[in-house]
């Protein structure tokens, strides 16, 4: 039995993770955002002006992982519903105001564990943005993320600060 000894586990797993799914971030423009407030709005903001550049774009954060209106679940395929729509066969879904009453389709529970995901999920969710036709991906990165170097191996174009309190 082998076994090897490495200085530290978790770079090793996130250096073998960025192998393994072809160092997706070099095929994407990152843009990693950083700060104790702000991360959320300032990345759907950046995802924002990036889709009206025309240009897809992945997102990985506190609310979802998500390429275009997809979202993706933690190993970077298409995130589907697992439960069943508690609104099928129902008229309406909202109030009726008047003599209007609308049906909005029931999109399923959809839960992020982390605001960034551990080394070898976000390798994942890269690869998966990238082979989506992703041209950037933008993502939340926390100080415990960074800290723990979930974020190792990501080759960053652009990195947001917006602020420390």
């Amino acid at each position: 039995v082998v076994l090897p000894l490495v200085p530290d586990v978790a770079d090793c797993m996130a250096r073998m993770a960025c192998a393994f799914y072809g160092d997706p971030s070099r095929r994407l423009q990152c843009v990693g955002v950083t700060g104790t407030n702000g991360k959320t709005t300032t990345t759907w903001l950046i995802r924002g002006i990036q889709e009206e550049m025309g240009r897809l774009t992945g997102m990985i954060g506190t609310l979802e992982y998500a390429v275009a209106d997809r979202r993706l679940a933690g190993d970077g395929e298409l995130w589907e519903p697992r439960e069943e729509d508690p609104s099928a066969g129902l008229l309406h879904t909202v109030p009726v105001v008047g003599k209007l009453g609308l049906h909005i389709p029931y999109g399923g529970k959809y839960r992020v564990p982390n605001t960034t995901p551990d080394a070898l999920q976000v390798q994942q969710l890269l690869a998966g943005m990238a082979d989506r036709g992703a041209r950037a991906a933008v993502m939340e990165v926390s100080s415990h993320a960074l800290d723990q170097g979930r974020c190792a191996h990501v080759d960053f174009d652009v990195a947001v600060f917006t602020n420390l309190t």
